[in-house]
């Protein structure tokens, strides 16, 4: 609401329960935030999801198979280094359950 000095919230999206998208306004005249996404500065160098770290997981292995694919490494190599990559992802995978039930 330009001229009253007050923020004003638009809601666009969702007709009901938690809406898709709050804009908030700033009185000062700049544009638009997106009050329901956190700041890219708090996410940089940080997994934000499981489902997040789960897709790096994967691309890691996708990386083992196309190399041994290519012939860089035997299959025994390859096996060995996928196990390996497993077992971290799951101590890392705990270790995130564990700072996401401290949070």
């Amino acid at each position: 609401m330009p001229g009253n000095g007050k923020s004003a919230k638009r809601t666009t999206g969702a007709r009901s329960g938690r809406p898709k998208s709050v804009k908030v306004m700033p009185a000062s005249g700049a544009p638009p935030v997106d009050a329901l996404r956190k700041p890219s500065s708090e996410l940089v160098g940080v997994v934000s999801t499981p489902l997040a770290f789960c897709e790096l997981m994967l691309q890691m292995e996708l990386v083992l198979l196309v190399v041994t694919f290519v012939g860089f490494l035997t299959v025994e190599e390859v096996m060995t280094a996928m196990m390996t990559v497993l077992l971290v992802a799951e101590i890392m995978f705990m270790v995130l359950l564990l700072v996401m039930s401290l949070a």
